[in-house]
């Protein structure tokens, strides 16, 4: 029941309470907003580890994939090259 009303105050009052707070108090806004943000910043090495994974011929079968989609004559980089 308390988080469904909160959201309900949240979502008629939310943005309009963050505006006024931030044009009148700008610098409890700005310590506000910071104690949101995570102190560590979280580093994720999924992408690498998916490519880790993958043998040479599925390594090979998507670089296929990758140039097949590409069009060297609407590509800008690829004209600016050529």
């Amino acid at each position: 029941m308390l988080f469904r009303d909160l959201c309900e105050a949240w979502q008629a009052f939310g943005k309009p309470a963050l505006e006024t707070m931030a044009m009148l108090y700008p610098v409890e806004f700005v310590r506000m907003v910071a104690s949101l943000m995570p102190r560590e910043p979280e580093a994720t090495i999924a992408p690498v580890t998916v490519m880790e994974r993958l043998s040479n011929a599925q390594l090979d079968a998507l670089i296929a994939e990758l140039q097949s989609g590409l069009d060297p004559a609407t590509d800008e980089d690829a004209q600016k090259i050529q």
